[in-house]
Protein backbone atom coordinates (compact mmCIF):
# COMPACT_ATOMS: atom_id res chain seq x y z
CA UNK A 1 0.00 0.00 0.00
CA UNK A 2 1.22 3.26 -1.00
CA UNK A 3 2.15 5.93 1.69
CA UNK A 4 0.40 9.54 1.06
CA UNK A 5 2.77 11.93 3.48
CA UNK A 6 0.33 14.95 1.61
CA UNK A 7 -3.55 15.10 0.48
CA UNK A 8 -5.26 17.82 -0.38
CA UNK A 9 -9.36 18.28 -0.54
CA UNK A 10 -11.70 21.65 -1.39
CA UNK A 11 -12.99 22.67 1.53
CA UNK A 12 -16.12 25.87 1.18
CA UNK A 13 -14.61 28.52 -1.12
CA UNK A 14 -10.95 27.12 -0.53
CA UNK A 15 -8.61 24.12 0.05
CA UNK A 16 -7.01 22.28 2.97
CA UNK A 17 -3.65 20.52 2.73
CA UNK A 18 -2.38 18.13 5.48
CA UNK A 19 1.16 17.10 5.50
CA UNK A 20 1.07 14.18 7.03
CA UNK A 21 4.09 13.49 8.65
CA UNK A 22 6.15 14.75 11.67
CA UNK A 23 8.61 17.40 11.82
CA UNK A 24 12.24 14.78 12.37
CA UNK A 25 12.42 11.84 9.69
CA UNK A 26 10.61 9.65 11.96
CA UNK A 27 8.37 8.90 9.39
CA UNK A 28 9.80 10.58 6.07
CA UNK A 29 12.75 12.70 5.41
CA UNK A 30 10.11 14.93 3.60
CA UNK A 31 10.60 18.27 5.92
CA UNK A 32 14.30 17.65 5.79
CA UNK A 33 14.09 18.04 1.68
CA UNK A 34 13.94 20.89 -0.86
CA UNK A 35 11.22 19.76 -2.10
CA UNK A 36 9.36 20.28 1.48
CA UNK A 37 10.73 23.96 1.07
CA UNK A 38 9.55 24.40 -2.63
CA UNK A 39 6.11 22.72 -1.66
CA UNK A 40 5.01 25.43 1.26
CA UNK A 41 6.45 28.11 -1.25
CA UNK A 42 4.15 27.26 -3.75
CA UNK A 43 1.12 27.28 -1.07
CA UNK A 44 2.20 30.43 0.20
CA UNK A 45 1.76 31.76 -3.56
CA UNK A 46 -1.47 29.88 -4.00
CA UNK A 47 -3.12 31.29 -0.75
CA UNK A 48 -5.41 34.62 -0.57
CA UNK A 49 -4.14 35.70 1.87
CA UNK A 50 -5.82 37.67 4.53
CA UNK A 51 -7.22 41.46 3.23
CA UNK A 52 -5.95 44.56 4.89
CA UNK A 53 -8.39 47.10 6.39
CA UNK A 54 -7.65 50.05 4.84
CA UNK A 55 -9.21 51.99 7.92
CA UNK A 56 -7.53 53.18 11.00
CA UNK A 57 -9.43 49.82 12.96
CA UNK A 58 -7.64 48.67 16.26
CA UNK A 59 -6.46 45.11 16.20
CA UNK A 60 -6.63 44.52 19.89
CA UNK A 61 -4.41 42.22 21.06
CA UNK A 62 -5.86 38.59 21.59
CA UNK A 63 -2.86 36.71 22.76
CA UNK A 64 0.61 37.02 22.73
CA UNK A 65 3.81 35.41 23.21
CA UNK A 66 5.96 34.38 26.44
CA UNK A 67 9.94 34.21 26.60
CA UNK A 68 9.40 30.54 25.79
CA UNK A 69 7.02 30.63 23.09
CA UNK A 70 3.89 29.89 24.33
CA UNK A 71 1.18 31.92 23.77
CA UNK A 72 -1.43 33.44 26.56
CA UNK A 73 -3.06 36.15 27.79
CA UNK A 74 -1.18 39.41 26.85
CA UNK A 75 0.03 41.60 29.69
CA UNK A 76 -1.71 44.72 31.06
CA UNK A 77 0.29 47.10 29.22
CA UNK A 78 -0.03 46.01 25.88
CA UNK A 79 -1.85 48.29 23.11
CA UNK A 80 -4.13 47.32 20.23
CA UNK A 81 -2.17 47.98 16.30
CA UNK A 82 -3.59 50.07 13.86
CA UNK A 83 -4.57 47.50 10.82
CA UNK A 84 -3.16 49.73 8.17
CA UNK A 85 0.15 49.52 10.00
CA UNK A 86 0.08 46.50 11.74
CA UNK A 87 2.84 44.73 8.52
CA UNK A 88 5.24 47.96 9.72
CA UNK A 89 4.56 47.91 13.27
CA UNK A 90 7.88 46.48 15.31
CA UNK A 91 6.99 44.34 18.43
CA UNK A 92 7.74 45.91 21.94
CA UNK A 93 6.48 46.12 25.27
CA UNK A 94 3.52 47.97 24.01
CA UNK A 95 2.74 45.58 20.94
CA UNK A 96 4.23 42.14 22.23
CA UNK A 97 4.58 39.59 19.53
CA UNK A 98 1.43 37.45 19.25
CA UNK A 99 -1.93 37.57 17.92
CA UNK A 100 -4.03 40.44 17.58
CA UNK A 101 -7.59 41.11 16.20
CA UNK A 102 -10.52 39.32 16.20
CA UNK A 103 -10.99 35.65 15.81
CA UNK A 104 -11.88 35.22 12.34
CA UNK A 105 -8.92 37.65 11.15
CA UNK A 106 -6.02 37.55 13.42
CA UNK A 107 -3.20 38.63 12.68
CA UNK A 108 0.59 38.06 13.36
CA UNK A 109 3.27 40.19 15.00
CA UNK A 110 6.67 38.57 15.69
CA UNK A 111 10.17 39.98 16.94
CA UNK A 112 11.76 39.39 13.52
CA UNK A 113 11.14 42.29 11.03
CA UNK A 114 9.00 41.45 7.61
CA UNK A 115 11.34 39.91 5.28
CA UNK A 116 10.79 41.15 1.55
CA UNK A 117 12.55 38.63 -1.15
CA UNK A 118 13.37 36.05 1.09
CA UNK A 119 15.97 33.86 -0.87
CA UNK A 120 15.39 30.17 0.86
CA UNK A 121 17.57 28.49 -1.82
CA UNK A 122 20.65 30.03 -0.37
CA UNK A 123 20.62 28.52 2.74
CA UNK A 124 22.82 24.91 2.45
CA UNK A 125 23.20 21.92 4.60
CA UNK A 126 27.37 23.39 4.90
CA UNK A 127 28.15 24.95 7.74
CA UNK A 128 29.39 28.39 7.67
CA UNK A 129 32.60 29.00 6.49
CA UNK A 130 35.18 30.93 9.13
CA UNK A 131 36.48 33.26 6.85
Amino acid sequence: MARRWVTWRAQGAGQVVLFHVTSNADWSNLPLSGLFVDMLNRLVQLSAGVTSSADATVLAPAEALDGFGRLGRPPEAAQGLEAVRSAETPASPRHPPGLYGPETGRRALTWAPPRRNWNWRRWSAEPPSNR
